[in-house]
């Protein structure tokens, strides 16, 4: 089912009623890649978009999410292409090569971890580019790499190294001359999936927020669309730190279906640019309707996740309704050691739908206290304090709530600690 959506976008953030779903329960949103999608966009279900990077403004990308990350992505979307030359011995061979007779080599995009460079390896110790020695360590490079810029502009490639967190990348003109060395150490960029490279400026760019900064990025990349043709798309991809699930020929996709962890993906472009499609003849883009993506984030939220429109590259504007289906998990043991020998009590636990419960702290503070649900929405609160038994006892009024499980968080301006509390 496809819905035709022309070149317009509403206004960010609101909400709507729709259908069973409760006012405030949709947040409707536009991400602004901006005329002819140029921008990387870095999304945070929870908080909007985080940041918004030129996509022209780099060439490759280093690995720098782990101590483990050894690759390197090229920037297709933009026109980079990279080619296999050869072994080492070949470095000097390039000056009278003919790309056209190279193997090409792309990023795959279903994960982070296999960029253009590590094409052709095992998935083991061989990364493509280089070797994995088990005993030092040490990825020592031992192939040689033609790439081709935007510009058309041709360099002769290779790494080095990776060892001791520091890549070795070394380019030069195919003549041999300008060659350039560059040095990434990833420890410099902890907390980030990648780190980029301009080869006009010679330049290396922090250009991400923090990997807990977002969820998506929208962005222009590389997919194999059937036989070996490979064609830039607008999509989005996923961070390491999250999975997503599709859910397709719904009536409703606000209200129907919920979510499996087990049907849980963690492939890259599990969401993917394919929930829209171009129709030449009425020269619009039609939205597939009947789906919904599942979206759990790296503290354990789950978001429902609906695209309404796209714009295409005139704006460069993409709509999505989303619903907070769980949100993060909260710990009932979630306390710090300041609160060691504060002690206390709820009753009665279980409680009574619509009665009341107190809880007794063995300390004088004056305290407050929070009752939220199992998606972690406030349903009650109580501030008010009394003295009793050397301590003081707040009271929670459970009027209006369902049976089930809800999580009592108490604070004063020192200490937290959080309690079960099961309604029943």
């Amino acid at each position: 089912m496809k819905t035709q959506i022309y070149f317009t976008a509403l206004i960010l953030f609101f909400t709507v009623h729709h259908g069973n779903t409760s006012a405030q329960d949709i947040i409707m949103d536009v991400v602004s890649m901006g005329p002819g999608n140029i921008d990387m966009v870095f999304y945070s279900l929870e908080n909007g978009a985080s940041a918004s990077i030129d996509q022209t403004s780099w060439d490759i990308s280093f690995d720098t999410f782990s101590l483990q990350s050894a690759t390197i992505r090229i920037n297709g979307a933009q026109g980079c292409q990279l080619f296999l030359l050869g072994g080492l011995e070949t470095w000097n061979d390039a000056a009278t090569v003919n790309i056209e007779e190279l193997e090409v080599l792309y990023n795959d995009p279903t994960d982070w971890g296999l960029g253009a460079y590590s094409s052709n390896g095992d998935g083991m110790f061989d990364m493509g580019w280089g070797v994995y020695d088990v005993v030092t360590h040490i990825v020592t490079g031992e192939n040689v790499f033609i790439l081709q810029l935007p510009s058309g502009e041709l360099k002769k490639t290779k790494i080095v190294s990776l060892a001791n967190n520091i890549y070795i990348y070394v380019h030069a003109n195919l003549d041999g001359t300008d060659e350039t060395e560059v040095l990434v150490d990833k420890t410099n960029y902890v907390n980030k999936n990648s780190v980029y490279y301009n080869f006009q400026n010679d330049e290396i760019l922090d250009l991400e927020p923090d990997l807990g900064d977002w969820d998506f990025v929208f962005c222009k990349y590389i997919q194999d669309l059937g036989g070996d043709f490979y064609y830039p798309v607008t999509g989005c991809l996923i961070n390491r730190t999250c999975s997503s699930q599709l859910m397709e020929g719904l009536n409703d996709p606000f209200i129907d279906e919920i979510f499996s962890s087990e049907l849980m993906s963690e492939t890259t472009n599990s969401v993917g640019h394919d929930w829209k499609s171009y129709d030449q003849n009425a020269g619009l883009y039609e939205i597939m309707d009947d789906r919904c993506y599942f979206a759990t984030t790296a503290n354990e939220a789950v978001w429902r996740v609906v695209f309404t429109s796209y714009g295409g590259s005139a704006t460069g504007e993409i709509g999505m309704g989303k619903i907070l289906e769980q949100a993060s998990v909260i710990s009932v043991n979630d306390f710090s050691a300041s609160e060691s020998g504060v002690k206390v009590n709820i009753y009665p636990n279980p409680a009574s739908v619509n009665g009341k419960v107190s809880i007794d702290v063995n300390f004088s503070n004056s305290y407050s206290a929070t009752l939220y649900n199992s998606l972690g929405a406030v349903v009650s609160q109580g501030n008010e304090t009394t003295e009793a038994n050397n301590g003081v006892s707040i009271v929670l009024n459970l009027s209006g709530l369902q049976a089930g499980q809800y999580v009592v968080e108490i604070n004063n301006s020192t200490s937290r600690i959080r309690k079960q509390l099961i309604v029943q």
